[in-house]
């Protein structure tokens, strides 16, 4: 299976040559917007395909006019390189990304006075989030605000290129985290983790592939939703904290928290299921065009319509898997 950064494949070119026409217009001192807005519709004339199926589906979940899922959909080809090339380090200048200054924490007392409340208590924290903006960076600028806690992350059985050489940078700037690997063991290890009181982080809008699934409503549809985050909060009697990155007009990546569902045990798990999704609902609606799971939602569903079928994100990508689109 070829990866996203392959020297080879469609999507690797993509990326590159994101960086270099991002890069390109900060030197001739072009602000941010600007950037977004001719780099996304250079990106989309050079995969077209794939843009009129993301375009199609922001239609179909959001209800948005032709145009403007089409916008969308370039916008959507822009963030989902531009994370990528972040992430592979390949910028050319040390602030040619979005989001490459200081990451900021939305509502950052209120998140500041939980931390500090949990930190003299013996329960853990299930740090839950979905695939959204430079979501890698912005758990890494939480995680440097947890230094007195161990913090495991639960990733997939194999990192991406992009996804070892963010961690290996978090390494150097002294952020240190404990990644789990996806296998047998894994949910055990989460939960003696939780119980010793460590903060573990999860992605949860995944799909069927990625573990158990539960139903909840998701923009106005059923769909399945993995169900071994809340569960796992659930067993270890830990606090959960949803988060959600994004980038804002100017490139600043921000961060936001959730309400916190403290204390998990005896809590229903279809409710918390739910108000995971309400939340990663309401960030996606604010900032449609970075949420990177988009293909994903139709697998989700948990009845296909006829004739429905999952939009590939190889469209334009060769031979890239499509499991390579979860990061």
């Amino acid at each position: 299976m070829s990866s996203l950064t392959s020297g080879g494949s469609a999507v690797d070119r993509l990326v590159r040559h994101t960086r270099r026409l991002d890069a390109g217009l900060q030197v001739c001192g072009i602000g941010h917007p600007l950037r977004r807005k001719i780099t996304a519709r250079l990106l989309a004339a050079k995969a077209p395909r794939l843009r009129s199926g993301m375009a199609a589906l922001f239609a179909e979940f959001l209800g948005e006019p032709a145009a403007d899922a089409l916008t969308l959909a370039a916008d959507w080809l822009y963030y989902r390189s531009i994370a990528r090339a972040g992430w592979l380090g390949e910028s050319a200048r040390a602030d040619s990304r979005p989001g490459q200054r200081q990451a900021r924490v939305l509502d950052e007392a209120a998140l500041g006075a939980f931390l500090s409340g949990s930190m003299g208590t013996s329960r853990g924290i299930l740090m839950a989030s979905i695939h959204m903006g430079d979501y890698l960076r912005g758990l890494a600028a939480l995680g440097q605000c947890l230094q007195g806690r161990r913090v495991v992350i639960l990733r997939r059985r194999q990192a991406s290129p992009g996804e070892g050489a963010a961690f290996a940078a978090f390494s150097r700037a002294g952020i240190r985290f404990d990644v789990l690997r996806h296998d047998r063991t894994t949910a055990f290890s989460a939960l003696r983790a939780l119980k010793r009181g460590a903060v573990v982080v999860v992605l949860y809008d995944l799909t069927r592939r990625w573990g158990r699934t539960a139903p909840v409503r998701l923009f106005g549809r059923e769909v399945q939703m993995v169900c071994g985050p809340a569960e796992l909060a659930m067993k270890a009697g830990a606090d959960m904290l949803p988060v959600v990155t994004g980038f804002d007009e100017g490139g600043c990546l921000e961060i936001r928290a959730g309400r916190v569902l403290a204390g998990t045990a005896g809590k229903g798990r279809d409710i918390i299921l739910q108000q995971l999704a309400d939340f990663a609902e309401q960030a996606i609606r604010t900032r449609p065009a970075q949420w990177h799971h988009w293909p994903l939602l139709p697998e989700m569903l948990a009845r296909f319509p006829s004739g429905d079928a999952c939009i590939d994100p190889r469209a334009d990508a060769g031979s890239d898997a499509r499991e390579q689109a979860v990061v």
